[in-house]
């Protein structure tokens, strides 16, 4: 038996990044894009490569004034200003029509996102956004932390 070639995951090749445009068949959901430290332009192609796929994008670390770019780009994205996450839904730029997504087979994940305190929410609610995009259920367990390890015993059920 020949063993079959590995065909090459698909990439957009953009002046500033390689776009994985492969990765939803190979784990379930779309490259997610980390926005810290990229210009809106840069934001605006990658994104727009993704979505011209048909692909879902999920953009962390946006800004409020990258936020206001990229939703002029994409208006029918969605932007959580606390978690500071963008989505593009796959069909803000398709130029065919996107396959049904893949989502994690049952059970479905279920995964609980423990904050120490209220200065932790930003950082818990762009994982509650990343692993909401990626299928999975999520538990906010919210201020239980350092000031008041008493108060964990309490919420043990919910872990």
């Amino acid at each position: 038996m020949e063993p079959r070639p590995l065909t090459p995951p698909a990439t957009a090749a953009l002046p500033a990044a390689s776009i994985d445009l492969d990765r939803r068949r190979r784990c379930g959901f779309s490259e997610v894009v980390f926005g810290q430290g990229k210009t809106v332009d840069q934001l605006r192609d990658i994104l727009a490569a993704l979505a011209a796929r048909g692909e879902e994008a999920l953009a962390t670390r946006i800004d409020p004034e990258h936020a206001a770019g990229l939703l002029a780009a994409f208006s029918s994205s969605r932007y959580n200003p606390v978690a500071r996450t963008l989505r593009v839904p796959g069909s803000a730029l398709a130029e065919t029509a996107p396959e049904p997504r893949t989502r994690n087979p049952e059970p479905t994940p279920w995964v609980a996102v423990i904050s120490a305190g209220t200065s932790d929410l930003p950082v818990a609610e762009e994982a509650r956004e990343t692993l909401d995009w990626m299928g999975v259920r999520v538990t906010m367990i919210h201020d239980v932390g350092v000031a008041g390890p008493h108060r964990l015993p309490e919420r043990l059920a919910e872990f």
